[in-house]
């Protein structure tokens, strides 16, 4: 309906000047130059003749109307293609950032609660920290680093995102190591197969690994801030561009 419109106007557009063009003929062109025309057919003829470029260009003009009308639709479902591309993008953006950050700060919590006194401004106490509860949190990190893994593995995301969640697994890995080495003397005790020697290695790691541990702790913390802010601006990004479409498409539909 709107095609026949617009071809309707532009064939009135086009008469209009025909009529124009041949009623400045009758008018203005001396009677012997206009070679005896005298009557209306004439004088049409002679129109057609000396300005057939500018009709013919009006004629084509119009034919190209509904083929104009085309391109224009195609490029509207283009678009429409688009946003759904780019909010597919989005929602794995915002899944991914809401799987990490949950995840990462439950571990955390767990953490915080258990082995600092937050009653003396988050004070860290060692002798909190019970082995195989050590071994539990070794094992939740890597729960967690199995699913970034799988997430990093399918090249899905971008560049800046991908570095962000790498650094999480690296902090991850390096936690969860702690806490296993922490955890390892009670966790291996009277293994038939370790020497004297392997378990008093073992032992001896443990003071270290205590002290380093809310090292580690932090540093989870922190490449878990780093990866949220980081998603938040690529998800802000794609709602910008969404926005642009849907802008585009209101302007194309009301065109």
């Amino acid at each position: 309906m709107r095609n026949n419109s617009t071809i309707a106007v532009f064939a009135a557009g086009y008469l209009f000047v025909f009529i124009l063009l041949l009623t400045m003929k009758a008018m203005f062109v001396p009677s012997n130059a206009a070679g005896g025309c005298e009557n209306f057919v004439c004088l049409a003829y002679r129109v057609l003749s000396e300005f057939q470029t500018l009709l013919a260009a009006g004629v084509a003009l119009i034919a190209a109307m509904p083929v104009w009308h085309q391109i224009k639709k195609m490029n509207l479902q283009q678009d429409i293609m688009a946003r759904e591309i780019i909010e597919r993008r989005l929602d794995s953006i915002e899944t991914k950032r809401r799987y990490l950050d949950i995840n990462t700060t439950k571990l955390l919590r767990d953490i915080w609660g258990t082995v600092y006194d937050l009653s003396e401004e988050d004070y860290y106490v060692p002798s909190l920290v019970e082995p195989m509860w050590a071994y539990n949190i070794g094992q939740h990190a890597g729960q967690i680093i199995s699913e970034l893994q799988s997430q990093q593995t399918a090249k899905a995301d971008s560049v800046r995102i991908e570095a962000a969640r790498a650094a999480v697994i690296d902090a991850l890995a390096a936690l969860s190591n702690c806490a296993f080495t922490i955890s390892a003397p009670v966790e291996y005790a009277g293994e038939p197969l370790l020497s004297d020697e392997d378990m008093k290695r073992m032992e001896a790691a443990v003071p270290e690994a205590l002290a380093k541990f809310p090292n580690f702790v932090d540093a989870v913390d922190t490449a878990r801030k780093a990866f949220v802010e980081i998603s938040d601006i690529e998800s802000s990004s794609v709602r910008e561009r969404l926005r642009g479409i849907a802008e585009q498409l209101i302007r194309d539909h009301k065109d």
